[in-house]
């Protein structure tokens, strides 16, 4: 019984990272955008249309066959915060484009929009947990980030399960 137990918990965590993966790999072609104020009956694909046509104007002519689907996520209008918006790409180059063009906007900035990454639960998870050893070691002058779950300080990952 004991080894049936502990090859299920080995298979289960498997699993689990299989779905988190797979979770994670669909999520490239996504964007958030938050801070978009609501309207009755909007359209947010079009919203979207003219936020993006400011933020990359290279890609104007793309963009409106490049998004799949833009909605928001949550409860409708009459909350203190706007609710998100999730954008979902044909093209991961042109989501790419968007995601560079928008860390340095000073478009996104005036009109208080912000532009993130579409992430996997497990990942914000991870990320919340190993968010002090990474502000911690760029407070100390060492470069630290992160690549998927992982935290990055100095060129050595270090997982969440490692703190």
């Amino acid at each position: 019984m004991d080894s049936q137990l502990s090859s299920l918990v080995a298979e289960n965590k498997r699993l689990w990272d299989k779905v988190d993966e797979l979770d994670a790999y669909k999520r490239r072609w996504n964007l958030r955008i938050s801070g978009v104020l609501e309207e009755e009956g909007e359209n947010v694909k079009m919203i979207i249309l003219e936020i993006f046509h400011q933020v990359s104007p290279g890609l104007a002519d793309v963009l409106q066959s490049s998004i799949d689907v833009a909605h928001r996520l949550g409860p409708k209008l009459g909350y203190t915060r706007p609710c998100t918006i999730t954008v979902q790409f044909l093209s991961r180059s042109h989501r790419h484009r968007v995601w560079a063009d928008a860390r340095r906007s000073e478009v996104l900035k005036q009109k208080k929009i912000r532009i993130s990454e579409d992430l996997a639960q497990r990942t914000k998870e991870a990320r919340n947990k190993l968010w002090p050893l990474v502000e911690k070691a760029r407070k100390e002058g060492r470069r630290a980030g992160f690549r998927g779950p992982n935290a990055v300080v100095d060129g050595k990952r270090i997982s969440a399960d490692d703190v």
